[in-house]
C-alpha cells in the first residue's frame, strides 16, 4: 500500500522509480499482454526477450519483498514453458550483480545484464545459440562505472519524461 524507495549504490543511493502501489496491477497486465506477443521459438530473439520481460517485470516491482528472487524464478518457468533452458542458479548465485545490473539496465547500461543472461543460457541444450562472445568470470559492476549523484539525477529526471 506504499510506493517504494531503495537506495541502490549504482545510482549513489538514489532509487530506480518503480511503480506506484496503485499503478502496479494495471501496469503488470499491459506489461504481461506485451510480452505474450513475444516470439520465444525464435533463437535470434529469445535473448533479448529474456532480458525485456525481466527489466519490465522487475522495474514495475509487482511482488515488492524478494522482487529479484521471485523474477527470476519467473522467468525460468517462463523459458521452460517455452521448452528454453536456462541457468537461473546462476541469476541466483550472483545476486548483488543482477540486482546491480538491472537498475543499470533500467537506465540504458544493458550489457551488464545481458552478459549473465547469456551465460544462463549457455546450458547444453542452448550452448550452439547462445556460445559466441560470452565470458565466463567474475560478476561484477565496477565502482567506476557506477553513477555519480548528479549522473543519477539526471537518468531519473530524463526517465520520468519519458513515461
Amino acid at each position: 500500500m506504499v510506493d517504494l524507495y531503495k537506495s541502490e549504490r549504482v545510482l549513489s543511493g538514489l532509487s530506480v522509480e518503480y511503480a506506484k502501489h496503485n499503478e502496479i496491477e494495471e501496469r503488470l497486465e499491459l506489461f504481461l499482454n506485451k510480452v505474450s506477443q513475444f516470439d520465444w521459438k525464435d533463437k535470434d530473439t529469445a535473448l533479448k526477450s529474456t532480458f525485456d520481460l525481466l527489466v519490465g517485470i522487475w522495474e514495475i516491482h509487482a511482488y515488492r519483498e524478494g522482487n529479484t528472487r521471485t523474477c527470476t524464478t519467473f522467468i525460468k518457468r517462463i523459458l521452460l514453458s517455452h521448452g528454453i533452458d536456462f541457468n537461473a542458479g546462476l541469476l541466483k548465485e550472483h545476486p548483488a550483480y543482477v540486482r546491480d545490473s538491472l537498475v543499470m539496465a533500467t537506465y540504458d547500461e544493458p550489457q551488464y545484464l545481458m552478459r549473465i543472461l547469456k551465460d544462463a543460457f549457455e546450458t547444453e541444450l542452448n550452448f550452439q545459440y547462445f556460445n559466441e562472445g560470452s565470458i565466463k568470470e567474475e560478476y561484477k559492476v565496477a565502482k567506476e562505472k557506477y553513477y555519480t549523484t548528479k549522473q543519477a539525477e539526471k537518468l531519473i529526471a530524463k526517465k520520468r519524461l519519458m513515461k
